[in-house]
């Protein structure tokens, strides 16, 4: 071989081609004629040899494109690529990163408010469902506009939705005039929403409050300490002047007692030490005293006389419309001494109002206008319509027998005036006729009334008779015990006109025909052809207890018949032409 080589040589013949690797390409165009696989047109492999020897190495498109994996999230950026048979350090086979300089943007981040798209889905904060709204800023409805939003209606979400806002401050999202900027006032609302709710919040409005006085004593009357409050409560008043607001006996509306030092009805004076009977004049304030001597006194202005404690002579005429009360702690008692009618009314259309008063040892110089040879009215002569209302009085010892032919109404002599005694005591009247009440053309009220031990000659207690009208009376709970009369009706005679009605009141004790003449009705006589009684569950006693009256409970005069022992619980009428049934 050598020898044919330095032949081919000296004679200036080219070098032979050959094919080692008898891929059927010689070395002159195998850029490889070791490889088999290397050949001009063989195909292209990625093996980083230039297999088709063209002087490319693995072109036509056979490396691989890898994507820059900057941030190491093994999500590569789709702008920073390479070609590699092979994965290169820092890539990776995708291109899904849509930022490769934050591992935690990547298609498995978790989208959150910051305007990024950090799950690389095309879709930034609130347009991306995916939204994770635990981190998101919550949202609160605000309805009415107020700038503030209600608890219980919320939302999450990276951008501030329309009607809500960033607080929970609102108690009420329907009205805007309540929120924590608005000012309390008296509605029964929490306005500014602290939860608490007119009066109890402390941040009211003035100008929404009504100012009342502190009544700590609970008497109606406040001191100068002033509540300012939505609603009238207990411990206030509307009416202030209480100089003791710890005494409900001490206030503007009191009267001033007889018998304390104190300024019971604040006007800065303490009560009057006159004689212990005062009176109040034409409600102007001012107080007038009575002196001790009350004698031919007339009463010609409307008010009030007080009686305090103890007893008083007095002898009062009365012109205008009075109340007479006792104002004492014990007694109080008007006592006609012996020398006179205590009270007088001779005005018409005149209303007597009296409670709390004795009337005692009154004794009749009042004349009757109708039967002027008597005397009438011990305690009381009320000859005028007009009315007496008395309760919770009493009489005791009132006598009416001065006169030619007598007496008229031991207590009261009436003639055209109606009387109403109610919770009246009356004892120990004396009279020729009504030991207790005369009434001529009156209506007269006893409602638990207590009569005991009044006698006259006719009508231990009561007389009626009617001179042009129908004298009237209603007993009702009444109870009549030991009264007499030395003739007719141990407790009422009913002359002309006359009518009585009784309920469930008790008639024990009483007597007529004291002097054994024959005289008749132990507790009625229907002494005229008109008069009647009536009586509805009455007690009229009985023989056997002992407090039977006599000579007979009832007697007809005109028919001589008489009803004796109706027994504890009696129910009959009793007429002059129809007796009793």
């Amino acid at each position: 071989m050598l020898l044919l080589l330095l032949s081919l040589a000296c004679t200036g013949k080219e070098e032979p081609v050959v094919d080692n690797d008898r891929d059927g390409f010689f070395d002159d165009v195998d850029c490889d004629d070791d490889d088999a696989s290397t050949y001009p047109g063989a195909p292209e492999v990625c093996d980083e040899v230039d297999n088709d020897c063209n002087d490319v190495v693995d072109d036509g498109g056979v490396t691989t494109t890898w994507f820059a994996d900057t941030d190491g999230d093994l999500e590569g950026d789709a702008g920073n690529t390479t070609e590699a048979c092979t994965t290169p350090v820092g890539y990776v086979g995708n291109d899904r990163d849509c930022d490769d300089t934050d591992a935690a943007i990547n298609t498995d981040g978790a989208e959150i408010c910051d305007d990024i798209d950090n799950d690389c889905d095309g879709l930034v904060d609130d347009e991306d469902d995916s939204l994770d709204t635990s981190e998101a800023p919550v949202w609160y409805a605000d309805q009415d506009g107020d700038g503030y939003g209600y608890a219980l209606d919320f939302t999450q979400a990276c951008v501030q939705p329309e009607d809500f806002v960033d607080n929970d401050e609102d108690c009420n999202d329907a009205v805007d005039t309540i929120n924590p900027e608005a000012e309390e006032i008296c509605d029964n609302l929490d306005n500014d929403c602290d939860e608490l709710v007119d009066g109890d919040d402390d941040s009211i409005s003035e100008e929404s409050v009504t100012s009342y006085y502190e009544d700590l004593d609970g008497d109606e009357y406040g001191s100068d300490v002033i509540i300012n409050a939505c609603e009238f409560g207990a411990g206030m008043s509307e009416t202030t002047g209480d100089c003791d607001d710890t005494d409900e006996d001490v206030n503007p509306g009191q009267v001033e007692s007889c018998n304390s030092n104190e300024d019971r009805n604040c006007d800065g004076d303490n009560s009057l030490d006159a004689a212990g009977v005062w009176f109040y004049a034409d409600g102007d304030g001012s107080w007038t005293d009575l002196t001790d001597d009350l004698s031919s006194y007339t009463l010609t202005d409307a008010g009030t006389v007080y009686v305090c404690d103890g007893e008083f002579e007095a002898h009062l005429t009365i012109e205008a419309d009075v109340d007479i009360i006792g104002n004492g702690e014990e007694t109080s008692i008007l006592s006609g001494g012996g020398a006179g009618t205590i009270i007088k009314v001779a005005t018409d259309s005149l209303t007597v109002d009296v409670s709390g008063v004795t009337f005692s040892d009154g004794y009749a110089d009042a004349t009757s206008k109708t039967f002027t040879a008597y005397s009438t009215g011990g305690a009381i002569s009320c000859e005028a319509s007009s009315t007496l209302n008395i309760q919770d009085a009493a009489f005791s010892g009132n006598v009416s027998e001065s006169g030619s032919y007598g007496g008229l109404g031991g207590a009261i002599g009436a003639q055209d005036c109606d009387v109403n005694l109610t919770s009246v005591g009356i004892e120990l009247g004396v009279a020729t006729f009504g030991g207790a009440v005369f009434n001529i053309d009156g209506v007269v009220s006893m409602d638990t009334v207590v009569a005991n031990d009044n006698s006259a000659t006719s009508g231990g207690v009561y007389y009626g008779y009617g001179y042009v009208g129908a004298p009237d009376i209603d007993i009702v709970d009444s109870d009549f015990d030991g009264n007499s009369a030395v003739a007719w009706g141990g407790v009422m005679m009913l002359d002309v006109t006359a009518t009585a009605t009784a309920t469930t009141s008790t008639f024990t004790n009483n007597s007529a025909d004291s002097d054994g003449g024959g005289y008749l009705g132990g507790v009625v006589i229907l002494y005229a052809s008109d008069s009647t009684f009536d009586c509805d569950t009455c007690d009229f006693g009985t023989s056997a207890g002992g407090d039977a009256n006599s000579p007979d409970d009832v007697h007809d005069y005109g028919l001589s018949e008489s009803y004796s022992e109706y027994g504890a619980a009696a129910s009959f009428g009793c007429t002059f032409s129809g007796g009793c049934e």
